[in-house]
């Protein structure tokens, strides 16, 4: 017979029992904390795998984004460069020159049109022309007039020629058309 058929004595095999149980149950607990400790560390691989492609795609974003604050920057000191020299040129000529948006606020003005107005140009830029109008040229229906035509000229984007005539200024008497 094989050494493993041999019979073992009752007592014996009592005791053995005893002793192997604790020991058996010790190496199923073992491998089960194997096995878990494994799927940890699969886990735990594929969550740094992630980060790391968060990370990347981190770093690729911010570096685009300051691509992209640095060219608006070199565009917005373009637009300002060009801004300074288009006032630069309205500033030299006679005629009053402004811009308004839609609620008739003061967006730009040159030199001819503040000096009309005796004011300084900043304190004529985010006011609306009813502020800055002259009496006279509300009462007289010339500023009604005007801002007709400036409500034409924004809708259909078209000139509109309005008749000379005399307004007042600061200064005295102009004719303006």
């Amino acid at each position: 017979p094989h050494f493993w058929q041999v019979g073992i004595p009752i007592a014996t095999a009592s005791y053995l029992y005893d002793w192997l149980t604790p020991l058996v149950t010790t190496l199923e607990s073992l491998t089960a904390a194997d096995d878990q400790n494994i799927d940890l560390q699969r886990r735990l691989k594929r969550t740094n795998r992630d980060l790391e492609q968060a990370l990347y795609d981190y770093h690729r974003a911010t570096h685009a984004l300051a691509q992209q604050v640095q060219s608006l920057t070199s565009i917005e000191k373009k637009v300002r460069h060009s801004e300074t020299q288009l006032k630069r040129i309205i500033d030299l000529l006679p005629q009053q020159i402004y811009a308004i948006d839609e609620n008739n606020t003061m967006l730009l003005v040159n030199q001819a049109y503040a000096q009309a107005h005796n004011r300084t140009i900043d304190e004529i830029i985010g006011r609306t022309t009813k502020d800055i109008a002259p009496a006279n040229d509300i009462s007289s229906g010339w500023f009604q007039t005007a801002q007709e035509a400036n409500f034409k000229v924004r809708s259909q984007q078209t000139r509109v020629d309005i008749p000379e005539r005399s307004l007042a200024t600061n200064h005295g008497q102009r004719i303006f058309h």
